[in-house]
């Protein structure tokens, strides 16, 4: 069984990559479209729903990290 003490005294890269986890599956749930950026603009990351709406608005830039 997973508790919070466990999860406590694991070390910080465990912790860091569990709350990397569990964020990406909160953001995927999410029926809106997230889009994450840094503080220049750039994107670090979306969710399912945004991928597909900012690849219907940029159809040509599909691979590129571009916000529209």
């Amino acid at each position: 069984m997973h508790t919070l003490t466990n999860t406590l005294e694991k070390s910080a890269p465990q912790v860091q990559q569990l709350d990397n986890g569990l964020l990406q599956g909160v953001l995927e749930g999410f029926i809106d479209g997230v889009l994450i950026l840094n503080t220049q603009g750039e994107l670090v990351h979306t969710n399912e729903t945004a991928r597909v709406f900012c690849e219907q608005l940029t159809p040509n830039t599909k691979h590129l990290k571009v916000v529209p």
